[in-house]
């Protein structure tokens, strides 16, 4: 087992990290830009532009803004630190959204693959995990995406409270919500009867409720 004085050293960076003289509006500042490369890169590099109409910007950030908050109440609720501490660990590694469009395009070879916001049940699954070069719309670059996501959680949580299990669980509950969040409004939508091209427009406005809620409480 690592020592804690090994632990201090290679987690030192999350104290200097939450020493910085930061305010909220500027973590917001940093979350807005990293979502405007985002959508740059999207629109340069994917194969399928998802982003044509102001609509369709507005829904894109409104689900990327579910996404970091579902993150962000997740690391809040396991490491016991304060909101701004979590929102600096947040905005420093939210970098990594920019993965999948530049993965993918260096994988395929220029071509770029198709990513979906939204999933059917099934395939999801174990989409996350498996080889295949691109498999339910969830591409190669995605899976990087959030195995590196899941390990900065996992290193943020091990920093704050110094347990491995509640890092491991952190990790898994990151995953969790990721696949929760992209097969939800499948089932829901789906009871309900809405065409599968409908779910895309309403899925984000679902999300951004339940977090709104879970917030509150």
């Amino acid at each position: 087992f690592m020592t804690d004085a090994f632990l201090d050293r290679k987690l030192a960076f999350f104290d200097r990290l939450d020493r910085l003289p930061v305010s909220p509006l500027q973590v917001a500042g940093v979350l807005f830009s990293v979502l405007f490369v985002r959508i740059i890169l999207e629109w340069v590099l994917e194969s399928q532009k998802t982003i044509e109409t102001p609509a369709a910007l507005f829904l894109f950030l409104l689900y990327f803004a579910s996404v970091l908050g579902g993150v962000f109440l997740i690391l809040w609720a396991f490491s016991g630190k304060s909101a701004l501490t979590v929102a600096k660990a947040v905005a420093f590694f939210s970098p990594l959204l920019w993965i999948p469009p530049i993965w993918d395009f260096v994988v395929s070879g220029g071509k770029g693959f198709t990513l979906l916001f939204v999933f059917s049940p099934p395939p999801v699954l174990t989409a996350l995990s498996n080889a295949c070069a691109d498999c339910a719309g969830v591409s190669p670059g995605l899976r990087v995406e959030v195995l590196l996501t899941m390990l900065a959680a996992g290193s943020f949580i091990l920093w704050a409270t110094r347990s491995w299990l509640k890092a491991g669980f952190a990790a898994l509950a990151i995953y969790v919500f990721v696949v929760f969040q992209a097969i939800w409004p499948a089932y829901v939508l789906g009871y309900l009867h809405h065409r599968y091209t409908d779910v895309y427009f309403t899925r984000e406005l679902l999300s951004s409720f339940a977090l709104l809620i879970c917030a509150a409480i």
